[in-house]
């Protein structure tokens, strides 16, 4: 199954700047007949069987190199991140720092290069183990993004204790969240100010 993940990446850009900050991986499928299977279609089913860690293992071989790549250096510069999904079952496995430093490592590429996204369903499904983990992964330099978050109240009182270097808000959500009632405004800028915050289109 390995054999068939390929990596796409896609920018995430400094509007203000015009500069790529990171690329995010994304891990796809090629069928045999040559299609692209979305992981929506095999994510779940690649957790429940024990297959997600060697496709993602597959996928960090395919996208870490890129970091050293002389073409996409002198293009984007050094300073650019790798971002790169982690499912629920990976990020509650006691041995994920190990599994991230070694990658680093074989591949000659520094802790800060590299950004984890986890969702905010994985996170709350056991937030103590979460935590600690998460606060393991931030020590050893690694930076941590909350993916596709925003959904009320509730969910940005919740965020502010969360061991999370970035947020990542899909548009809609950013303005539902500030366009809601005034008690919001609080929770809102005490985001803004320990977070970077990005909000993304789709």
């Amino acid at each position: 199954a390995t054999r068939g993940v390929r990596c796409f990446v896609q920018p995430i850009v400094d509007v203000s700047k015009g500069e790529v900050r990171c690329f995010e991986a994304l891990m796809r499928l090629r069928a045999p007949g040559g299609k692209v299977v979305a992981p929506g279609s095999f994510i779940e089913v690649a957790e429940r069987s024990g297959l997600i860690s060697p496709l993602w293992e597959a996928l960090m071989k395919q996208a870490l190199p890129m970091l050293k790549d002389d073409a996409i250096r002198q293009r984007f510069g050094d300073r650019f991140l790798l971002s790169v999904n982690l499912s629920t079952r990976q990020l509650m496995d006691p041995s994920l720092l190990d599994t991230l430093l070694e990658a680093l490592d074989r591949h000659g590429i520094p802790c800060h290069r590299l950004q984890i996204e986890v969702t905010e369903t994985s996170v709350l499904s056991d937030p103590v183990k979460a935590f600690r983990i998460l606060d393991r992964i931030r020590a050893a330099g690694i930076r941590v993004a909350l993916d596709d978050f925003g959904s009320g109240y509730s969910s940005l009182a919740q965020l502010t204790s969360m061991p999370m270097d970035t947020v990542k808000l899909r548009l809609g959500g950013l303005c539902c969240g500030f366009a809601m009632i005034d008690r919001y405004y609080l929770t809102c800028q005490s985001l803004l100010r320990r977070f970077r915050v990005y909000a993304s289109v789709d």
